[in-house]
């Protein structure tokens, strides 16, 4: 398997550089409080990157299961699609038999 996952090892801190996240302030009732606050938030807060990496990786894998299992899906409607179909052809070939039958023995 050879994806960027592999690159990366969960957990382990290589020195790497910090990377921050900044905060959205609140838009409806925007305070100084508020803004100060997510200031605050924002310089306290910081990543690895090795585990914004893993988080990436992790995200890419977890899409392309979504993509996957979307396409299987898709199969599977068209599969009972075309069971449904196929009875509703063998149940009107039936019905039409079984009404000349019912008229002949009339």
């Amino acid at each position: 398997m050879s994806c960027i996952c592999q690159c990366y090892t969960n957990g382990v801190d290589s020195g790497m550089a910090q990377v921050g996240f900044p905060l959205k302030a609140d838009k409806e009732s925007p305070s100084e409080n508020v803004v100060k606050d997510a200031e605050k938030e924002t310089s306290e807060m910081t990543l690895p990157a090795s585990d914004l990496a893993d988080c990436r990786a992790e995200n890419w894998l977890l899409k392309k299961k979504l993509m996957d299992f979307e396409i299987t899906i898709e199969n599977l409607q068209q599969l009972v699609n075309m069971i449904v179909e196929k009875q509703h052809r063998r149940l009107s070939v039936i019905f039409s038999e079984s009404t000349t039958q019912w008229k002949e023995m009339r």
